[in-house]
């Protein structure tokens, strides 16, 4: 390569995300509705000789003679999932990330992503950037155009099992596309992890005014308007 090459490409750190608009519910709702568009259009490419495929995923196996090797313990993942998207976007770009469910011991997230963005034509990096919040709020929004598509303009009554990152991206989601929100049955399995979310709720939507803590799956959607299931 010629040393007058400029590849020039921008960093995003989860502050730099937070600032570029990542956590702007509506606004993601928004794309992800546009992405379905070109699904069904089939103006995109995946991996896979089927163009198609979810991603690819490195497997640790049991035992090694690589003493350095990981070992294959809870939620060990190594995965990259590329994919072009055309239409508006006409971009290629990959996420990669790691997932090991001893990180938390360390005080990690589970599951750390990052993502890069690449100039369809020529390959050259475009961005590089933090993908936990990109990653959690592209999943919530997917309901998030169900919701918009499928329930009453009017729903209120949420059900939500499973009180974590993906339960508040969903409800956030539900509440931008059917604003009249105001009450919330909720199911967890932990203390800890079902008091900070309500923590969230109170502080975050102060529209929603009746907050239900449930025990069976029936009350979760029991008479809920929507209903979402948040939990591996």
């Amino acid at each position: 390569m010629s040393s007058t090459t400029n590849i020039d490409f921008i960093y995003l750190s989860e502050q730099d995300m937070i600032r570029a608009g990542v956590t702007d519910m509506l606004a993601c709702v928004n794309t992800m509705e546009e992405m379905f568009g070109l699904l069904y259009s089939g103006d995109y490419r995946m991996a896979g000789p089927n163009n198609d495929s979810h991603g690819a995923m490195v497997v640790f196996p049991k035992d090694s003679p690589f003493p350095n090797m990981p070992k294959p313990t809870a939620d060990r993942r190594m995965m990259a999932m590329p994919a072009y998207l055309g239409g508006s976007f006409c971009t290629a770009g990959v996420k990669w990330y790691g997932s090991n469910i001893a990180n938390r011991d360390k005080g990690l997230p589970r599951s750390i992503l990052m993502f890069t963005l690449n100039d369809p034509d020529t390959g050259a990096p475009l961005a590089h950037m933090s993908a936990n919040l990109l990653s959690a709020y592209r999943t919530g929004a997917i309901p998030g155009v169900g919701a918009r598509h499928l329930a009453r303009k009017d729903s209120k009554v949420v059900g939500l099992l499973g009180p974590g990152v993906m339960g508040k991206t969903t409800l956030a989601a539900f509440i931008a596309v059917c604003p009249q929100i105001d009450t919330l049955k909720i199911k967890g399995r932990g203390e800890k992890s079902l008091n900070d979310f309500l923590g969230w709720v109170k502080e975050t939507y102060p529209q929603i005014t009746t907050i239900n803590v449930v025990d069976s799956l029936e009350e979760v959607v029991r008479d809920s308007d929507l209903v979402t299931y948040c939990s591996s």
